[in-house]
């Protein structure tokens, strides 16, 4: 239940669980330690979701073009600070694996790089074929 409370952002309610969970631990349990450890780390994970969702953050999403986003699913960007280079997964025929998931039947996962030039995005390259068996 405290984990569930922590998806939904519940947070004083998951941490009452935790700490609920750390009192039923028995310390002769093979797996008390990481158990513990466990339980800690997740009312940590709450008090940090705490502070984060009460300073509230303007977010605009904003969609790159037909360069960068396509008819398949692209997730996952990181920008370089200078705004000027873009890696993301996406999940493209191009991609240099080129094989479909059984589980869904998509492409499977590429890291592409594609670099700003003159205010617009460049082709982008997959950075490796990550999906050799």
């Amino acid at each position: 239940m405290g984990r569930v409370r922590h998806l939904a952002h519940q947070f004083d309610e998951a941490i009452a669980y935790f700490e609920t969970y750390k009192n039923l631990l028995k310390k002769t349990d093979p797996a008390y330690a990481y158990s513990l450890f466990e339980a800690n780390n997740f009312i940590r994970k709450c008090n940090t979701g705490k502070k984060i969702i009460s300073v509230p953050l303007s977010v605009e999403i904003t969609n790159l073009g037909n360069v960068i986003n396509t008819i398949y699913p692209e997730y996952v960007p990181l920008i370089s600070a200078d705004e000027k280079t873009l890696i993301f997964t996406s999940r493209q025929s191009t991609g240099t694996g080129g094989k479909l998931d059984d589980n869904d039947n998509m492409y499977f996962e590429d890291v592409f790089i594609s670099h700003r030039e003159n205010n617009l995005w460049t082709q982008p390259v997959s950075i490796g074929n990550k999906n050799q068996f």
